[in-house]
């Protein structure tokens, strides 16, 4: 507290002398001490009564006064007359008393200096004032506060008076997705006191009963966020802010030049960020960026970060002066954030004259700025960052994506991002301005590259399906999304894998699912060397059913017309063959896409030279023979495939029609030109104009 007297006329390069005479009252009650400096005095330095003087060319000259009570004993106040009837100047045990002194007319020698006396009146400490706070957490759980640096509550047995001071702090382990609200004296939060995370909370204890002290509550509230989002990112919310005498807006959790530090911060602070509600993309409210001339010798273009803007130097581009960071010991000046996204997207509408700012990195806990270029050795390991410069969109609300590129496999702390009417610095006009919107982290949760066997496997509508048995070890599953996550489910009955794509941002965004569905097509056929490595079969209910067949391929190819000649044929139970189809003797196919529809030729309508001709082919690819069952055989090393792919399953799915368009004989076959060469069944070009002979890869009768 402060006591003073009226100054007197004077002044001038005169130097003025005071001295101020500190007593104890009543003797032995306690000490006193007087300094011209607030310096804690020494154990020894207190006396009954001491004097200390002071000189300046200042009538007003201050001192500094101490008391220390004997035992038992309290400081009621400091007096300045003896009989301690004057207005007490009160003041707690072990805080200062600031004593302000006016020195008079005549006091410009040492002699002639001017004199105060002042008294520290001590009385009898009767109560013993006992208190208990307790310190309330509203909020998620998972947040601390300390008292006193111990723990959330505190008990403290004061024996002068009833006035006691707690230090209250909230917790360093604090959970990351928590912001601090403030401290407030009542449960419904609306009672504010302050937002500072470490304050002195002062009461007054009206009990003397160390069993039963007084209680006080105080109330420290945190709020949850979405540590996958930036805070406040569509800037609904925003709050006054005043330094160096210049006042406005900033959104919550965002900053401008008006809270810049650095030793160019009084040059550089201005209004250059504004809460817009004309130009908005979505909500409320927009952020408005404009740059201005500074002094008329440099451009500041409008700058928004989620961290702290540094204004330590003249020229722009020094990086080490001049940056956006993370300042862990601001308020509301370091992003918490704890995803690692695939991509920022915001909403941008501008009029400037060149490039504008698109800036976000990830980063560890600790120091960290934007230009990354500058004070590199002060600055934690980055984890992330995406950058782009775009022209000025005319006014028009644009969206805009920036994709991370990763550095790290750790998980960020904070997240620092900025926007800047120009992307360099000390450029641009100062009529340039802008409009920022919605930013959104992106999470993707897409399949991206699915093999089964090393074969691509491609989805349509979300489903596909491969030929095989199900084989975890040799399926792969690849996701678009940085950290996203597969999970699968194989059901054996329906031979169907699910499998779910989750953003990493699922516990926020539930609707961040991408499902597929993948069949495990069943094989209908022996396979592999039980039917020489090249053979695939299905039985048929009769045998005129295969005569029309329609063979459907998987989904890895596509069947290409004349890339082979299909080579195929029905043996019967005794496993003898029964129809043929090989296009250069006998049978025609037909190709729609992956789907192949056969028309065999029964061995019984053949010539038996064509007959002596199928075997010969049929030898070329090893014999087959069956019992029990009739079946139908289709190469692979012949039908339609390339020849690196060869003794794979090719076929998942016949299909047999025996009613209508079934080929008896070879008359049936399609015609061919009647000019080109002609051989007969030896391979010899021959006149013959009646017979079976080969024409254009077709065999004819004429």
């Amino acid at each position: 507290m402060t006591a003073s007297l009226s100054a007197l006329a004077g002044g001038g390069s005169t130097t003025y002398y005071t001295k101020v005479n500190a007593t104890a009252t009543p003797t032995g009650a306690g000490l006193v001490y007087a300094s011209t400096t607030n310096a804690a005095p020494a154990a020894d330095a207190y006396q009954e009564t001491v004097s200390v003087s002071n000189s300046g060319d200042s009538r007003s000259q201050n001192y500094f006064l101490f008391a220390k009570p004997a035992a038992g004993q309290k400081l009621e106040g400091w007096y300045t007359n003896a009989d301690c009837t004057a207005p007490a100047q009160t003041t707690k045990d072990g805080d200062v008393y600031r004593y302000t002194v006016s020195a008079a007319t005549n006091a410009t020698s040492a002699a002639a200096a001017s004199a105060f006396n002042v008294y520290a009146k001590f009385i009898e400490a009767l109560d013993a004032y006992s208190s208990t706070l307790n310190v309330h957490i509203v909020g998620p759980e998972g947040c601390t506060v300390s008292v006193n640096g111990g723990a959330s509550s505190a008990s403290l047995l004061e024996t002068v008076d009833p006035e006691q001071r707690y230090t209250v702090s909230v917790g360093a382990d604090s959970r990351l997705n928590c912001r601090f609200v403030g401290w407030f004296i009542d449960e419904a939060c609306t009672e504010y006191i302050s937002r500072a995370k470490t304050i002195n909370y002062d009461v007054t204890a009206l009990s003397t009963d160390a069993a039963a002290p007084t209680q006080f509550h105080l109330y420290a509230k945190f709020e949850a966020f979405n540590e996958f989002q930036l805070r406040n990112s569509s800037f609904e919310n925003w709050e006054g802010v005043s330094e160096g005498g210049t006042s406005g807006e900033e959104p919550l959790c965002w900053n401008s030049f008006i809270t810049a530090t650095g030793a160019m911060a009084g040059t550089v602070r201005a209004v250059q960020l504004r809460k817009d509600s004309t130009e908005v993309h979505n909500g409320q409210f927009s952020a408005r960026l404009n740059a201005r001339s500074v002094l008329g010798l440099a451009m500041a273009q409008g700058n928004m970060t989620t961290g702290c803007i540094n204004g330590g130097g003249i020229s722009a581009t020094n990086a080490n002066d001049n940056y956006n960071y993370t300042n862990e010991a601001g308020d509301e000046q370091a992003m918490y954030f704890a995803g690692r996204p695939d991509a920022m997207k915001v909403w941008i509408k501008s009029s400037c004259s060149g490039t504008v700012k698109i800036a976000a990195f990830l980063h560890e806990k600790g120091y960290f700025q934007d230009p990354v270029t500058g004070n590199v050795a002060k600055q934690v390991p980055m984890v992330a960052s995406g950058e782009i410069a775009p022209a000025s969109n005319d006014l028009t609300w644009t969206e805009y994506t920036v994709p991370f590129t990763y550095t790290s496999d750790n998980d960020p702390y904070y997240a620092l991002v900025s926007f800047a009417t120009s992307s360099i610095p000390g450029k641009g006009n100062a009529s340039d301005y802008m409009f920022i919107d919605d930013v959104t982290m992106v999470y993707n949760s897409e399949l991206d590259v699915v093999t089964f066997d090393g074969r691509n496997v491609t989805f349509t509508d979300g489903a596909a399906n491969v030929l095989g048995d199900y084989d975890a070890e040799l399926l792969t599953l690849t996701s678009n999304g940085v950290a996203a996550t597969i999970e699968t489910a194989y059901d054996e009955e329906t031979r169907t894998l699910t499998i779910c794509v989750k953003g990493q941002d699922i516990a926020y965004n539930p609707e961040n699912i991408h499902v597929y569905t993948l069949e495990f097509v069943k094989p209908m056929g022996p396979q592999g060397d039980d039917i020489n490595g090249n053979l695939f079969f299905s039985e048929a209910e009769s045998l005129d059913d295969v005569l029309n067949t329609t063979i459907t391929f998987d989904n890895y190819f596509e069947v290409t017309k004349g890339q082979l000649e299909p080579l195929a044929v029905v043996f019967n139970a005794v496993g003898e063959p029964y129809a043929f189809l090989y296009a250069p003797y006998a049978g025609s196919y037909e190709i729609a896409g992956n789907v192949v529809t056969l028309h065999f030729v029964k061995m019984a309508d053949l010539s038996a030279q064509l007959q002596a001709a199928a075997n010969k082919v049929l030898a070329k690819i090893g014999a087959f023979k069956a019992e029990g069952s009739a079946c139908m055989v289709v190469s692979a090393k012949s039908f339609l495939l390339d020849n690196v792919y060869d003794s794979q399953i090719i076929v998942n799915e016949f299909t047999f029609d025996g009613e209508g368009g079934t080929i008896t004989g070879i008359d049936a076959l399609p015609a061919t030109s009647v000019t080109a060469p002609a051989y007969d069944l030896q391979g010899r070009r021959t006149n013959a104009q009646r017979g079976v002979v080969l024409q254009n890869g077709k065999v004819v009768v004429r």
